[in-house]
């Protein structure tokens, strides 16, 4: 007997499984969370010649409008790409897709970040109907924790950085959206020069 499915329990049954899957690399790498200066952080590598990265991706979906992210970068984030012109690429930290879809390139929200003329750089990047935007949003230390937050405001993002606010527009203006999060991804054209090790909490 055919059981039919209403659209919210297929895309909550899509997200579970897409989430089961992602976390098996997590399984096999040992180590998924560690210690600094107090706080427990989830541990994610990009692994030299990749794009995404393995650690802990068992976060549920949620309807939530506002999120706080601490973050902790290490040397590993300093690099070289083959073509100078991608060393302006902007890399995905975190974030999360929205107005009720899975399409991260349709409507979606993360930070970005890349490293270029001896920095590290922080970004808001964004999706809304399909349309791309990126802008520079701060400065960020290497080996230290720092805290970056989105929150949704009608038709636009507001992202916090270091007591300075950024405003980029977003695909629809409803709040509660069902969302899927977004984990760290590098590129960009090209994938990771080397190792990567990014450690997130949230």
């Amino acid at each position: 007997m055919r059981v039919a499915l209403s659209p919210g329990m297929k895309t909550l049954m899509m997200t579970i499984l897409a989430l089961s899957f992602f976390n098996a690399d997590a399984l096999a790498m040992g180590k998924r969370r560690e210690k600094v200066d107090g706080d427990k952080y989830n541990v994610y590598r990009i692994n030299k010649g990749a794009h995404y990265s393995k650690g802990p991706k068992l976060k549920l979906p949620t309807y939530k409008d506002s999120f706080t992210f601490k973050v902790v970068f290490d040397d590993s984030a300093k690099y070289t790409t083959v073509d100078p012109v991608n060393q302006y690429d902007v890399n995905k930290l975190i974030g999360f897709t929205d107005c009720g879809g899975m399409a991260i390139h349709k409507n979606s929200a993360r930070l970005g970040w890349n490293w270029d003329h001896g920095q590290l750089h922080l970004y808001a990047y964004t999706y809304a109907n399909k349309v791309r935007a990126f802008e520079k949003i701060g400065d960020i230390p290497i080996g230290k924790a720092f805290e970056a937050g989105i929150r949704i405001s009608g038709d636009h993002y507001v992202f916090t950085y270091n007591g300075k606010e950024t405003k980029m527009a977003r695909g629809c203006s409803k709040s509660g959206s069902f969302k899927t999060w977004s984990y760290p991804y590098f590129g960009g054209d090209e994938t990771a020069p080397q190792e990567t090790k990014i450690l997130v909490k949230w």
